[in-house]
């Protein structure tokens, strides 16, 4: 029983708390340079790659504890079998040796879909297909419905404290008015 109820939390958190988060960081990203939001509202067919740009540049969930199996150098230091280490995918996904202008929000970018957002190997998310056709329908409609809501000019941006999540806790829109 304690089994289940662990794994239906973890089903909540990972197909809600991160689809959110998601949504929001893209869609604030988008609303930074909106010819970026007027493209793909022009062009629905840009949603997957908007997805993979908005899961690059500012995943939901910016990296992950793990132990290590065995000794293992990175970058001239040994870590020991058995070594707690958190994995920050998210610095990952800025490599400029990978990415070009990393801190770019970029909906052409043709690696996007490079990312670490949903790990790797046998941590890779099981519920990462699931996540990205929910996030590209919910960017499509959202685009088709709101396609003029600029940003409020020199907002505060405040974010959920959270060494894990990375959730910004509200946006300001001016809903109705051409930019």
């Amino acid at each position: 029983m304690i089994e289940l109820h662990a794994l239906v939390q973890q089903l909540l958190f990972a197909g809600h708390e991160t689809t959110t988060n998601l949504l929001s960081n893209t869609c604030y990203a988008l609303q930074r340079d909106p010819t970026q939001w007027h493209a793909l509202h022009n062009d629905l067919s840009l949603s997957a790659r908007v997805v993979e740009e908005g899961l690059r540049y500012d995943a939901p969930v910016q990296g992950m504890f793990r132990t290590t199996t065995a000794e293992v150098e990175m970058h001239g230091v040994t870590l020991p079998a058995g070594a707690r280490v958190f994995v920050v995918f998210g610095a990952a996904n800025r490599d400029e040796r990978l990415f070009a202008h990393p801190d770019r929000f970029d909906l052409w970018r043709p690696n996007a879909d490079q990312h670490l957002a949903f790990g790797h190997g046998i941590h890779h998310c099981l519920g990462a297909p699931f996540v990205r056709l929910e996030a590209r329908i919910a960017l499509e409609i959202l685009v088709q419905r709101l396609p003029d809501v600029p940003l409020v000019p020199a907002q505060t941006l405040t974010y959920l404290p959270s060494l894990l999540n990375r959730a910004l806790q509200h946006v300001q829109v001016r809903w109705g008015v051409s930019q």
